[in-house]
């Protein structure tokens, strides 16, 4: 039978003692965290309705995005993709970026137009893509009338950075009602749609190269 010293159990108690304290000193550190993302968190949403015609032909249209959280929302950048099908390799794609702050409240149309991105229907921020899904996209034919999901003809994701340096990217659908549903209204994320733009742009530029000589 094992015997155990009471130096050994001194031993076992401080070390419980030191995991409890760090497991304690780590939840007190990410809701300080937590407290302080609250506070400067943006919350960017689409202010206008009536775009479908030009969501749908991919056409170049002013966007009107408005601040509605309580932190300033910096380095924007906007892409959104008109549903297709089927899909190629880069899809159709509408973007643009916005230098100036977007303070709380404040709303500002942004001139989305074609190109400036080369994204994929492959590509994604989060767990979100960046294309509209297979299974929401409009129906042909004759809808089945049992399905009551709603159909979408474009996807709207945008990143901005708050006053503390985080990414955050926010997602939205466009139905077929003129109507934005929000998909993931605010996340962190540690990427901006630039900083993956730049990483599919060394990808895709490393596909296309010519051969070397």
């Amino acid at each position: 039978m094992t015997h155990i010293s009471m130096a050994d159990l001194a031993s076992i108690s401080v070390a419980i003692a030191t995991l409890v304290l760090a497991f304690f000193t780590y939840l007190g550190v990410r809701q300080a965290r937590d407290a302080q993302c609250a506070q400067v968190c943006p919350v960017l949403i689409p202010a206008n309705n009536s775009q479908s015609k030009e969501v749908q032909n991919g056409q170049a249209t002013n966007l009107a995005i408005e601040n509605v959280g309580p932190g300033v929302a910096t380095d924007i950048w906007i892409v959104v993709f008109p549903y297709s099908e089927p899909h190629p390799e880069i899809p159709n794609q509408l973007s643009y970026h916005d230098h100036l702050p977007l303070r709380p409240s404040e709303r500002r149309d942004m001139p989305i137009m074609q190109g400036g991105t080369i994204f994929s229907s492959r590509d994604r921020i989060g767990r979100n893509f960046l294309t509209v899904p297979a299974e929401l996209a409009p129906e042909d034919g004759v809808p089945d009338p049992w399905d009551r999901r709603a159909r979408v003809i474009g996807r709207l994701t945008l990143t901005c950075r708050d006053s503390l340096g985080l990414n955050w990217s926010f997602v939205y659908d466009l139905d077929w009602t003129d109507h934005w549903i929000s998909i993931n209204t605010g996340s962190l994320v540690q990427k901006d749609l630039r900083g993956l733009d730049v990483k599919k742009g060394i990808r895709f530029d490393s596909r296309h190269a010519p051969p070397a000589t």
